[in-house]
């Protein structure tokens, strides 16, 4: 779906598990709570979805992700590794929620090549330049 105020942005509805998109062929995947939601599935599958996420993205891809889960309960992407994946992670961002007094955390993670510097988070936001 397109919308006519964002016509670069196209939102799908689909597995989060088999995104019907080519590897490489995004620039940034955004998670707005889905990966809050399948954490219930079980480690396996939270990390199969961060390893398709990480199949889609163009090397340096940023995954953002809006979770509200506990900041001791973040998206599983060490145990994504073992299926491939490779992420540079940021420590979580808070920010404030459209509720009065909610907040969310953000995650930001960019995609590198396997046998990169996964897990070596850098502010929590994308590097500048990107």
């Amino acid at each position: 779906m397109r919308l006519r105020s964002r016509p670069l942005v196209e939102w799908v509805v689909a597995d989060a598990r088999r995104l019907r998109f080519d590897a490489g062929s995004q620039l940034m995947v955004v998670d707005k709570g889905a990966l809050s939601a399948v954490a219930v599935a079980g480690v396996a599958v939270h990390a199969a979805c961060l390893a398709e996420a990480w199949r889609v993205l163009l090397e340096g891809g940023l995954l953002v992700s809006f979770s509200l889960g506990p900041p001791t309960a973040p998206p599983p992407f060490r145990q994504a590794e073992a299926q491939g994946a490779a992420f540079e992670v940021g420590p979580p961002v808070t920010v404030a929620s459209s509720k009065a007094g909610e907040s969310v955390l953000c995650y930001f993670a960019r995609k590198v090549a396997r046998g990169g510097p996964a897990g070596r988070g850098g502010c929590g936001a994308p590097p500048a330049g990107r």
